[in-house]
């Protein structure tokens, strides 16, 4: 999970690649075929207005509105996913969808947006005194970061180490029992 914390690479060529200024505050993959839905005009509203707190966390997409409203519905278009979560994303694009329409519907019913990478002063590398490009502190640049996204990299890092057998102490499986209980 921390290498979903690294801020994007200057050399990705990825700077409004959401559909307009909007650049990534973590590094993206470019989906090849990008994911399209389409949404009613106050589900378009709400996804336009979260797009700078997506594209913070690595979701980008723009809305492709029609014109005149009543002819039909919008289209969201779903061009770049944060690396951790973007093959699973592109297996099953629905994943993907429903994580953007979730999340928004959640602001929605809190009034509020999670918090911006931006607002928590995400410095660089040398600001965090790793030379590797690593944060030490990459936990706490998870706050605010969209539930789905989280589930997906949590569900990926326990397959990871269910398939590689990977050795947890007696505090890690009681931390795991607990959470697959829960």
């Amino acid at each position: 999970m921390a290498d979903f914390c690294l801020p994007p690479s200057p050399s990705t060529g990825l700077h409004g690649i959401g559909g307009d200024e909007l650049n990534p505050g973590v590094r993206v993959e470019r989906l090849e075929k990008s994911i399209v839905f389409e949404v009613a005009g106050a589900e378009s509203e709400l996804l336009q207005r979260h797009r700078r707190y997506f594209a913070d966390w690595g979701v980008l997409y723009h809305i492709r509105s029609v014109n005149p409203p009543e002819e039909g519905m919008d289209k969201v278009v779903l061009t770049a996913l944060p690396p951790g979560i973007v093959e699973r994303c592109r297996l099953d694009p629905k994943m993907a969808i429903e994580l953007v329409r979730r999340e928004a519907w959640a602001f929605n019913e809190k009034g509020t947006a999670g918090t911006s990478r931006q607002g928590r002063g995400n410095g660089s590398a040398e600001q965090a005194g790793d030379d590797d490009g690593t944060t030490r502190d990459w936990v706490a640049r998870m706050q605010g970061c969209p539930a789905g996204i989280v589930e997906m990299l949590n569900s990926r890092s326990c397959r990871g180490a269910v398939m590689f057998n990977d050795v947890l102490d007696i505090r890690e499986c009681e931390a795991l029992v607990e959470r697959l209980g829960a």
